[in-house]
């Protein structure tokens, strides 16, 4: 799987409908032979899910270091630091 750029207006690959635009990360056009049983769209799919969700981490982690100055560590346990959830009473 690598990043590719669309080579035209998307559309044009196996299962895709003309007008919808090009993933980020494509599979090779053999991957459905390499792998029986597997669905290129839907690995592509998957891919580019994992992609977009690194992105997003790290769009926040920049965010969170430029506005707090915390760096992804301390800025993960945070919200903890605020103090212990309500706890359920012992009986």
């Amino acid at each position: 799987m690598t990043p590719r750029s669309a080579p035209g207006a998307g559309g044009n690959g196996p299962g895709r409908s003309p007008g919808v635009p090009e993933p980020l990360i494509r599979v090779g056009d053999d991957s459905e032979d390499e792998y029986p049983g597997a669905s290129a769209l839907a690995t592509e799919c998957y891919a580019n899910l994992c992609r977009a969700g690194t992105m997003l981490m790290e769009l926040h982690n920049r965010q969170t270091r430029d506005k707090y100055q915390l760096s992804p560590a301390p800025g993960r346990s945070w919200p903890s630091s605020r103090g212990p959830a309500r706890r359920r009473s012992r009986r």
